[in-house]
């Protein structure tokens, strides 16, 4: 009896906590992001090292946990970076269709050198990416994409927008007439 007993006690002291299940996982999965970094060639990018998967399987725990938190300022300076210039674009469009401004391109560029606007846009962009990373993408997709956007330029004050609300307009004048 004692020999299963001393067997069964050093099985348990064998099988490790959920806290530390918990932490093994969470390394794994940090290895795995590195090695997902490695496969498509970004680990002298991010990482500031050449890497081979060989290299990242070696790694003692420290060294990932270090390589992964490099990994994630680097994406997240990446990512504000963008949804700034896109929010900053966007919004000089937005705002040169209200007021007249004379040159759009020169007050982005006049935005995106301003110190406070940078500041607290990336702050704000930061936060974002920190709390819906996917959603994040798509915002940042979207924003490019409407930073793109031409928009038309009337040339007469009075010219209505080709729009429903245009039409209905126009169609309303010409009734009263």
């Amino acid at each position: 009896m004692s020999a299963i007993t001393e067997i069964i006690g050093q099985e348990l002291m064998d099988t490790p906590s959920p806290e530390q299940r918990e932490l093994d996982q969470a390394l794994e999965n940090k290895r795995e992001s590195l090695a997902v970094l490695t496969v498509i060639g970004g680990t002298k990018e991010y990482l500031g090292v050449d890497m081979s998967l060989g290299d990242n399987h070696k790694l003692p725990p420290k060294d990932v946990e270090k390589y992964f938190v490099r990994y994630q300022n680097v994406i997240g300076s990446k990512k504000t970076g963008c949804l700034l210039d896109s929010f900053i674009k966007v919004g000089s469009q937005l705002v040169s269709r209200v007021l007249p401004i004379d040159n759009r391109e020169e007050l982005a560029n006049d935005l995106q050198n301003c110190d406070l606007i940078k500041t607290e846009l990336s702050k704000f962009a930061g936060k974002l990416a920190l709390h819906g990373s996917v959603l994040v993408a798509f915002a940042a997709a979207m924003l490019t994409v409407a930073k793109n956007i031409k928009l038309r330029a009337f040339n007469d004050a009075t010219e209505q927008p080709n729009t429903v609300l245009g039409n209905t307009l126009a169609h309303t004048e010409s009734a009263f007439e």
